[in-house]
């Protein structure tokens, strides 16, 4: 008679003591024992394993999670492993027990099961190797987000995790990023042309929504898989984020590349399709949008029926079915059939589960289509619903802004302010915005009320001065910012900034241009004060100064700068040039003050003589 199959949990942990009793719990009725190394808890995440009657070994962190986790596996004693982490969960089983499901052949030496993990847009899946042979040459490779080396044959189980691990709140989720950012980093010091470390950093940098490096992290990733001619699971995952990143980007072209070429390698890619169908209804290509939308809808079907067909591909939109319905419903709204629009306007509602989200993508969709009266209502909704939710209510002020509806702008706030009790940090986040908008009396009020509370609020007080700037009022800008200087505080670059605007804008060059060098003393990379100083530069006929602060414009711009000129209008295009990247830039005020340097110079006469070619 043969010995009955012998299951064993295995963990590494390291300060769980909120997550650790709910896995526990979960898994102590399947497994036979559980085995848990610790790295070095200081809570009471050991004292909470023993009680669960679990064999607690205790190891240093080494910054290197494979090694932990083959540590754990190497004090396992079953006939198969069950790698789970504190953070998540095995779900109620349906049908077979864990013992019944892996009595297989012998040539079975590994199985996956489906892992949920929460989003914002909704829940992510996943098939993830799970279960494995208790068998020596079966290991975990990587520093961080580690991989299985040895496995020959898989299977899957009809197992569901669900991974707390990203729904824990921005401070732990902040902690993760860093954590796992540095130690991808010195996986690619150690092996540049390793793809993984690469795609696994893309995927940090896209869940703290920092798309450019996303996308070059991704795109790096993609390469090097290619080059090593590579095309695991990774890899349509590394094309996703890549897309993605430049979608968010308003880099439609290259995300419509990465998602084409994902699908002509494996046509059942539901993020690709997924992403296309936001492209083109985007884009109001309603033919392109329903061929994408429709094959998303197939295949995330099929995602539910047949999972095992997919193998490790991760589904990070499965979770977004109600945002293509949401985008359904735009598409119809502008076919002109407003009853079909509402149908998937409420079924997107009901698949979301969340008026407040529904609301507010609703919003964000109308305004990409330029239908600023119905993101208005939308975004009126979310603050119904949130009254006091300062970034949803600065995202209508800009609508309005770009709309030009100042006085309803203006409205708006003292409706917004009535329903809110504004703190400091609610005051400090609307009035930027205001300045901004080119309501600098109206900035200045918030400021005013920051500093009634609290008159040495150095944030305040500096940007109270910037709002005198804007609003004419230069001495008293100037004796702000000289007060605070004096006074020796930690904002000297601000109060440097406010003092020389106030000296330029009031007149005085010269004191202008003495702070102006102290902004360039603290930051030598700021643009700002070489604009001014340029000018300045130029009302005092130094023509070899504003030659010089212009080439470091260009410097700093990254602009070209191997250029011989002959002319004094020569010079006035290359402020042209600097002018149009500070536009680029969502400069507008410095690209003004270029283009009046530029209109000076272009008015120079020439000398009689020929001049000297300029440096």
């Amino acid at each position: 008679m043969s010995q009955p199959l012998k299951i064993s949990a295995c963990m590494i942990v390291k300060n769980e003591e909120k997550l650790l009793p709910n896995c526990l719990k979960s898994i102590r009725s399947h497994v036979d024992e559980i085995v848990v190394v610790d790295t070095g808890s200081t809570d009471g995440t050991v004292s909470i394993a023993e009680s669960f009657g679990a064999r607690v070994y205790h190891h240093p962190w080494e910054h290197h999670f494979s090694k932990h986790r083959n540590q754990s596996l190497d004090y396992a004693t079953g006939d198969w492993l069950f790698i789970i982490d504190a953070d998540e969960e095995l779900l109620p089983l349906k049908g077979l027990s864990l013992h019944q499901a892996l009595d297989v052949g012998e040539d079975i030496d590994s199985a996956l099961v489906r892992v949920e993990c929460p989003s914002p847009s909704g829940l992510i899946h996943a098939n993830s190797v799970r279960f494995i042979r208790n068998r020596p040459h079966i290991r975990y490779k990587g520093r961080v987000h580690n991989y299985l080396e040895g496995i020959e044959k898989s299977l899957f189980l009809e197992i569901r995790l669900f991974h707390h691990g990203y729904n824990l709140g921005k401070e732990v989720d902040r902690h993760k990023f860093e954590r796992t950012t540095e130690l991808l980093k010195r996986d690619i010091e150690e092996d540049p042309e390793n793809p993984r470390p690469h795609h696994f950093l893309a995927a940090s940098y896209l869940a703290e929504r920092m798309y450019r490096p996303a996308a070059e992290s991704a795109e790096k990733a993609i390469d090097l898989f290619e080059k090593k001619r590579m095309v695991p699971h990774n890899y349509l995952w590394s094309l996703y984020i890549a897309a993605a990143s430049r979608h968010n980007l308003g880099e439609d072209e290259k995300a419509e590349g990465h998602c084409l070429k994902a699908i002509s390698f494996f046509p059942d890619h539901l993020d690709s399709h997924f992403i296309l169908s936001g492209i083109y209804m985007k884009k109001d290509d309603s033919a392109l949008f329903r061929k994408h939308r429709d094959a998303y809808l197939a295949i995330h079907k099929e995602i539910e029926t047949d999972p095992s067909r997919f193998g490790e591909i991760v589904h990070n939109s499965f979770g977004a079915l109600w945002l293509v319905n949401l985008w359904s419903g735009v598409m119809a709204l502008s076919a002109g059939s407003p009853a079909e629009a509402e149908d998937h306007f409420q079924r997107s509602r009901d698949l979301c589960g969340s008026e407040l989200h529904f609301h507010l993508e609703l919003a964000r969709v109308f305004w990409t289509k330029n239908m600023p009266g119905e993101a208005e209502k939308e975004y009126w909704k979310v603050l119904e619903l949130d009254p006091g939710n300062t970034e949803q209510f600065l995202e209508l002020g800009h609508l309005l802004e770009r709309s030009g509806q100042r006085r309803k702008q203006r409205s708006a706030l003292e409706k917004f302010l009535v329903q809110t009790t504004p703190d400091r940090g609610l005051l400090l986040a609307l009035a930027p915005a205001y300045l901004e908008w080119g309501h600098p009396e109206i900035a200045a009020s918030l400021f005013q009320q920051v500093l009634d509370r609290d008159p040495h609020d150095p944030e305040a007080r500096i940007n109270l001065g910037l709002c005198l700037v804007e609003m004419g009022k230069f001495e008293k800008a100037r004796r702000i910012a000289l007060g605070y200087i004096e006074e020796g505080g930690d904002l000297l670059l601000p109060a440097y900034r406010v003092l020389g605007l106030s000296e330029y804008y009031g007149g005085d060059l010269s004191r202008a241009f003495d702070a102006f060098i102290e902004m360039t003393h603290i930051d030598p990379d700021l643009v700002e004060p070489y604009v001014y100083l340029s000018r300045i530069a130029l009302e005092k006929a130094d023509i070899e100064t504003c030659i010089l602060y212009c080439d470091n414009l260009l410097r700093l711009l990254n602009l070209e700068r191997d250029i011989v000129l002959h002319s004094l209008p020569e010079l006035g295009t290359q402020f042209v040039r600097i002018a149009e990247s500070l536009t680029a830039r969502s400069a507008p005020a410095l690209a003004r003050v270029c283009l009046d340097t530029a209109r000076v110079l272009a008015a120079v006469k020439p000398p009689a003589d020929p001049s000297p070619a300029f440096p």
